[in-house]
């Protein structure tokens, strides 16, 4: 691949079958040069698989599978290996020493302080929580120097603490290299990712940045309405004439409809003419994670 390209990977057409079974049936995929790259399906829909053809582990069909020939790729898997009777700092340096070479930019110092080891550094990593275990192994991997960082199910088993933290580094590290996250968690990494691919049933249904793709998937409205004078048989008329649905949630009713376009105004207009007087109205925006099992079912 041209080293000016904005991307690191490109991938078109992607297959793979194991035994007959079709896992992959024509995957696209672009990863970015930089920045967090967010890879997100159901478990079963084929993420493992297409990470196993991006470090070549297995054999696949492809019309396209671009890749720097320079390009380092360093991998960490959701089970963190590790030798947990040796000490942070001597793992480390273990690992240090296998990849030393004359052009590193990081010594062992530089990267313990990156990876907010310090405090840790001496103990076993047995004694480690399950965030400061994943710090080691990140570190372990950066040793590498990579320029594409892939990372499975990176927040599971995290503390709410330890998940702000890791994604505070990644977004650091995201500034010179690319990192590829591959999740089940669409809300977990929404917020740290550039950009995102959906893969369902093997193929990529959606691609983009955060923002379009939450515009694409918002398949219907919903509007939180508060009235001083409303009864359930006049808010069941409104839904009949309108198609929708409501609910009650505590005093207030809930409408649902996936005339997008056109709802907020006719509803609004519905409330008129039945004389309801509106005590306070809004649009309630479906969570990504609502979004995500909506696409994927």
């Amino acid at each position: 691949m041209n080293k000016h390209s904005q991307y690191l990977v490109k991938i078109r057409d992607l297959k793979k079958n194991f035994s007959g079974k079709e896992v992959l049936k024509g995957v696209d995929l672009d990863i970015p040069d930089k920045g967090i790259h967010g890879f997100l399906g159901v478990n079963g829909a084929g993420k493992s698989t297409v990470m196993k053809c991006l470090l070549r582990l297995i054999d696949f069909e492809s019309k396209e599978f671009e890749i720097d020939k320079d390009l380092k790729i360093g991998y960490l898997s959701e089970n963190l290996p590790l030798y947990h009777d040796l000490r942070v700092c001597e793992y480390l340096q273990f690992v240090f020493e296998i990849y030393s070479s004359n052009d590193k930019e990081l010594d062992l110092d530089e990267l313990i302080k990156m990876t907010n080891l310090i405090e840790v550094k001496d103990q076993p990593i047995y004694s480690l929580s399950k965030g400061y275990k994943q710090r080691v192994a990140l570190a372990a991997v950066l040793s590498y120097e990579p320029g594409l960082i892939i990372l499975d199910e990176p927040f599971v088993g995290l503390d709410p603490h330890m998940v702000m933290k890791t994604k505070d580094l990644l977004l650091e590290i995201s500034k010179t290299r690319s990192i590829f996250v591959s999740s089940h968690q669409l809300a977990e990494i929404a917020d740290i990712c550039d950009s995102v691919s959906i893969l369902h049933h093997g193929r990529v249904i959606e691609n983009g940045d955060i923002t379009s793709i939450t515009s694409k998937l918002q398949k219907k409205v919903i509007i939180e309405a508060e009235f001083e004078n409303a009864t359930d048989d006049l808010i069941e008329a409104i839904c009949e004439e309108l198609s929708c649905e409501y609910r009650k949630k505590d005093a207030k009713y809930i409408f649902q409809s996936a005339n997008i376009d056109e709802f907020k105004t006719k509803l609004s207009h519905a409330f008129l003419k039945k004389g309801l007087i509106v005590l306070s109205q809004k649009e309630v925006p479906l969570k990504l994670d609502q979004l995500f099992k909506e696409v994927t079912l």
